[in-house]
C-alpha cells in the first residue's frame, strides 16, 4: 500500500486554542503542549487580564537562525503581537481578544496556528535572498539548523 500521511502546515491543537477564546474569552487558558518536532507551545492568559492571551515556542533551534531575521520576519506577519519572549520559551506572540476587529474570530486562529510555519521559513527565505542576490546576509554559505534532536536541515 503507497498510501501518504499529509501533515497540516498550520497546529490543529494551537489553532482550536485560540478559537476557543472568543466564546469562552473570560475563562482562564494555560495549555502546554509540544509537537513532532520538539517544539513546546504555551497558551495562556493572566487572571487579571484574561482577554489577553499570550502564544509562546520553544524550539531547540531557535537560537541557531535568530540571526537570519526571525524577528523582524515575525513582526512582517504578525505585526504589534509580537511581543517579549515569556521565561522559558523564545518567541511570543500577544494579543487582546476585546481589542480585536470582528473578522479576527475566522481569521486569526489560523494565523496563529501558523507561527511555527512562519519561523521555519526564515532560513529558506534567507537562502533563497542569498541565492538571488536580492538579500543583505553575510556569513555562511550553506545555513544549517538542527530542527529535531537527530535531524537538520541544510
Amino acid at each position: 500500500n503507497n498510501a501518504m500521511i499529509l501533515l497540516e502546515v498550520t497546529n490543529r491543537i494551537l489553532e482550536e486554542a485560540i478559537a476557543a477564546r472568543w466564546p469562552h474569552k473570560k475563562e482562564s487558558v494555560d495549555i502546554t503542549f509540544a509537537d513532532y518536532d520538539g517544539v513546546v507551545f504555551h497558551v495562556a492568559n493572566s487572571s487579571s487580564a484574561r482577554n489577553v492571551v499570550t502564544v509562546s515556542i520553544q524550539w531547540r533551534c531557535i537560537n541557531e537562525i535568530m540571526n537570519l531575521g526571525v524577528d523582524a520576519a515575525m513582526r512582517k506577519v504578525y505585526g504589534n503581537m509580537v511581543t517579549s519572549p515569556e521565561p522559558g520559551y523564545d518567541i511570543s506572540l500577544q494579543f487582546d481578544v476585546d481589542a480585536l476587529p470582528a473578522e479576527a474570530e475566522k481569521t486569526l486562529p489560523k494565523q496563529i496556528a501558523a507561527f511555527k510555519r512562519h519561523v521555519m521559513a526564515v532560513p529558506f527565505y534567507a537562502a533563497f535572498d542569498t541565492a538571488c542576490g536580492t538579500g543583505n546576509r553575510s556569513g555562511p554559505a550553506v545555513i544549517t539548523f538542527n530542527y529535531r534532536s537527530n535531524e537538520a536541515l541544510y
